[in-house]
């Protein structure tokens, strides 16, 4: 074997070496790090636990309430249990807290120092809570106290030399491991130096190609393209995202994401950074899109150029996860201004298709409900089955082309809201009643709850009346003879309206429940027992409801196409879950943009 290539061997083996050695004794560093920073978390804690145990102790001498005695002596009783096992701790050795080694000499010596001030506290302590216990007088209680505050003022000054010691003797360990890691970068610089020409030239002319690919490939996709680590600053950026935004790729590299790219709603409202789409997966790591169609109600979100002009995206943000540690996130986006005025023109002519249906609907509604009546003579019973069917089928089709229009007028933004101050319960009343003939017939049992204290508020009663009389359309319809429903009305935590709609029906397929929202859509457990369904009513009552600044959820369990899903039942029901603000809703046109 000639001598170059045992030189270049050997100098490759000792650069493995040395980068294996320096790769662990950083590890070694960052874990010793992160157990001296434990320790010494734990040791400023106990400090903060002795001034809870004294404020606590006199909290309790102060207090003549027993219930808040009681509140007071748990509180005391915890304190000290946590103080006491971490003060053994860091003198031993406490896997759970996550003390990793037994104190150093000089820590224990000091130790020593504070320990009797500590039995003494820790006696008092324990001794007010037996006395509380017992129920003996306050002036034992009162004794016990005095002795918790004397001793602090030992015992505090005391732990702050721990906690000092602690820290320098942490400086002290990295300083060692770094000189070893010093000397060792040396070494590596100075093998790297004397074989740089045979090793480093070769691969940097490779990644000088393998870059210039990379670049052409960025250069050649048709979308914005973006990245950024893990503190949002844009690592790289296609021409295309700059042509889009008005700004250079050479201008945008380097600065915070959020600062190039501003963020508005169809409003024109700004998106708060924490809510936007890459902020969102640099916080959670998972990956977000925003939707392109008026398929869903998914907000649409705008960018804005340099000159301050906006336009729709369509965003998929993606989380660039690197030994399961987020470090950064590629956002890739388009422009779909087109998309929106195709979304827009389908929408105005369903609006027109429905108008112009609308009126030859009514008109067969009337004739057919005339000769029904006898109007325009005698019919034979045959004939009157016949009728019947075309009356309920004609009625079904205007039922049909009504929820149309009101889908297209929400989607165009001709839908105008009038709020004005509205009894929510009454009108969940009025809504039940429309409900209870088909409630008897399924001989369904309903619980009403509604909170008589729930204030009037500035609602369109008529939009209002569309979300209950949906979710509790949904509940009848979808729940088998027999079965429970319960409509609930009250003020929940952040005194919002809270409306709640539970029943045993069918359930939501755990599979489907992210499209449940969405138009047109309706679950597989459903379409086969009622084809008569549109796949329209929850795609609105969200419309209506995000339109309103409110939020709706739910919870439900369901067969799956693979059988029942984990942790669930079949015919569980879904719970459907709504929060209105009391300031109301504002008068305003409702759109989906």
């Amino acid at each position: 074997m000639p001598n170059f290539t045992l030189r270049y061997i050997f100098s490759l083996t000792i650069i493995a070496l040395l980068v294996t050695g320096g790769y662990l004794l950083n590890g070694q560093v960052q874990k010793t790090q992160l157990g001296d920073s434990r320790v010494i978390n734990i040791a400023g804690r106990q400090r903060m636990l002795s001034q809870k145990i004294s404020k606590v102790s006199l909290e309790i001498q102060n207090t003549i309430d027993e219930a808040e005695r009681n509140i007071y002596k748990k509180e005391l009783e915890e304190a000290v249990a946590l103080w006491e096992r971490s003060h053994k701790g860091l003198q031993e050795w406490d896997e759970e807290l996550g003390l990793p080694r037994k104190s150093s000499k000089a820590v224990k010596k000091l130790f020593v120092a504070v320990d009797p001030a500590f039995q003494r506290i820790l006696e008092a302590a324990k001794s007010i809570v037996r006395e509380l216990e017992l129920g003996q007088n306050d002036t034992n209680v009162t004794a016990f106290v005095a002795t918790v505050f004397s001793n602090e003022a030992i015992f505090l000054p005391g732990m702050d030399k721990i906690v000092f010691q602690y820290d320098e003797e942490a400086k002290t360990r990295v300083e060692k491991v770094r000189r070893i890691d010093f000397l060792l970068l040396w070494t590596v610089f100075l093998v790297l130096i004397a074989e740089g020409f045979f090793i480093f030239r070769p691969a940097v002319k490779k990644l000088e190609e393998v870059t210039e690919k990379k670049q052409a490939i960025l250069a050649a996709i048709g979308d914005g393209f973006y990245a950024v680590d893990a503190d949002s600053n844009i690592l790289t950026m296609n021409q295309t995202a700059g042509k889009l935004i008005g700004c250079s790729p050479s201008e945008c590299i380097g600065k915070k994401c959020y600062e190039v790219f501003d963020v508005k709603n169809e409003k024109g409202e700004n998106i708060s950074i924490k809510d936007r789409p890459v902020q969102i997966v640099l916080a959670t790591g998972k990956k977000v899109s925003t939707t392109t169609t008026t398929t869903t109600t998914t907000t649409t979100y705008y960018y804005v150029r340099k000159d301050g002009t906006q336009f729709p995206v369509a965003i998929t943000a993606t989380p660039v996860i690197l030994n399961n540690k987020i470090i950064g996130a590629i956002d890739i986006f388009r422009d779909i201004t087109k998309d929106k005025e195709i979304d827009h023109a389908k929408s105005e002519f369903v609006s027109l298709a429905s108008h112009q249906l609308r009126t030859p609907l009514t008109t067969i509604s009337w004739y057919a409900e005339m000769v029904l009546k006898g109007d325009v003579g005698e019919i034979i019973p045959k004939q009157k089955k016949y009728l019947e069917e075309i009356y309920r089928g004609n009625k079904r089709m205007i039922e049909l082309v009504n929820t149309l229009l009101d889908v297209s007028r929400l989607e165009l933004g001709t839908f105008k809201m009038e709020p004005k101050p509205t009894d929510v319960v009454a009108l969940a009343e009025s809504v039940v009643d429309e409900q209870q003939p088909k409630i008897e017939r399924k001989k369904l049992i309903i619980t009403k709850s509604f909170d008589k204290n729930v204030p009037t508020f500035s609602t369109d009663p008529k939009f209002l009346h569309m979300v209950f009389q949906n979710l509790l359309a949904n509940a009848v319809e979808y729940t088998p003879e027999g079965g429970k429903i319960e409509f609930g009305i009250s003020l929940d935590k952040e005194k919002q309206i809270l409306i709640t709609v539970s029943d045993t029906g069918y359930g939501i397929p755990k599979n489907q429940q992210d499209k449940i929202f969405t138009k047109l859509f309706r679950a597989d457990n459903v379409r086969e027992k009622d084809t008569d369904g549109t796949g329209l009513g929850l795609y609105i009552v969200k419309s209506i409801i995000e339109q309103s600044g409110g939020k709706i959820w739910f919870e439900s369990s369901a067969r799956t196409a693979e059988g029942v899903q984990s942790g669930g039942e079949e015919n569980k029901g879904s719970t459907f879950f709504v929060t209105l603000p009391l300031c109301g809703m504002k008068g305003e046109k409702g759109a989906i943009k």
